[in-house]
């Protein structure tokens, strides 16, 4: 079995014009909305709201509750007016949408799975081709549990 080192995910995602790299550039651009949505609304509001999409002329923005979801309809005309600014778009219309989280119950016990030695491997390369340092910790630690460790982290 021939097995061949995987490519970094840096270089994947930079590759122009794959449809990675457009990925990467839309999900960035959205970030920079939604952080700009963030900054603009008060707290607690502002912890509950995410740009999910942006199309033509509408943005949809995502709420974890109907709570969040009433207040941000009573903010609308300002969001739109505050999109307005950011993007240079005019008339631009916001939908929001209602994205429920859905937890598991506590009492319930939710399968554990295991990483294969490949997949340890495979996420040691690309703990190695990333530049930011948390998600870089975070990919190593994982690279490095074993089984016993896996069962000790699902008794937790």
């Amino acid at each position: 079995m021939d097995h061949t080192q995987p490519l970094l995910i840096q270089k994947i995602l930079q590759q122009p014009r794959s449809p990675w790299a457009n990925l990467l550039e839309k999900m960035n651009y959205l970030n920079s909305l939604t952080q700009s949505v963030q900054a603009f609304l008060p707290k607690p509001l502002n912890e509950h709201c995410k740009v999910a999409e942006f199309t033509n002329q509408t943005v949809t923005l995502s709420t974890d509750a109907s709570v969040w979801l009433a207040r941000l309809r009573f903010l609308e005309s300002s969001l739109s007016s505050h999109f307005q600014k950011q993007t240079g778009i005019a008339p631009l219309k916001v939908q929001i949408r209602l994205h429920r989280v859905i937890e598991h119950p506590q009492n319930q016990a939710v399968e554990k799975q295991q990483i294969s030695a490949i997949g340890r491997n495979h996420l040691a390369c690309a703990a190695q081709s990333i530049e930011d340092p948390t998600l870089k910790e975070i990919l190593l630690r994982l690279s490095i549990l074993d089984k016993t460790q896996n069962k000790k982290l699902g008794d937790a």
